[in-house]
């Protein structure tokens, strides 16, 4: 008979990073445990480092808040981002396990249908983004 072990805090943080999906955090994770191990780094810079791990990587997100909100706001609109996303995202795994006991293809369906009318009214914004710049 296996004695059962518990993980330790470094695994556990691993574990919720990857199922949250954030490769940047968890590659930046082991040199962030080493600098608050050391003392050069305090939880609430740790936190700054993590999340800025995570987002950083993405050009596409980055270089969007840029043009729409001033430097000074930029972080504003980072956080916005995620609370929208992870908004999206806990309905999104809910309204799917519901919707799934009704019918297996229903959660992809619906997807498809809320994906589409979305994406469309991205690419409206930003082109009038991308317009009212290059009349400016």
């Amino acid at each position: 008979m296996r004695a059962h072990t518990t993980p330790s805090l470094r695994e556990r943080i691993r574990t919720q990073l990857a199922d949250l999906k954030m490769p940047g955090a968890l590659e930046a994770l082991d040199d962030i445990l080493r600098a608050i191990d050391g003392g050069t780094m305090q939880a609430p810079a740790a936190l700054d480092a993590l999340l800025g791990a995570q987002i950083a990587p993405n050009p596409v997100l980055a270089g969007a808040l840029e043009r729409v909100l001033p430097p000074a706001r930029t972080a504003l609109g980072y956080a916005g981002f995620q609370l929208v996303f992870a908004l999206g995202f806990g309905t999104g795994g809910f309204l799917s396990g519901v919707l799934y006991d009704a019918d297996p293809l229903l959660p992809l369906l619906v997807q498809l249908a809320l994906a589409l009318p979305l994406t469309a009214l991205v690419a409206v914004i930003v082109s009038r983004i991308m317009s009212t710049r290059r009349a400016t």
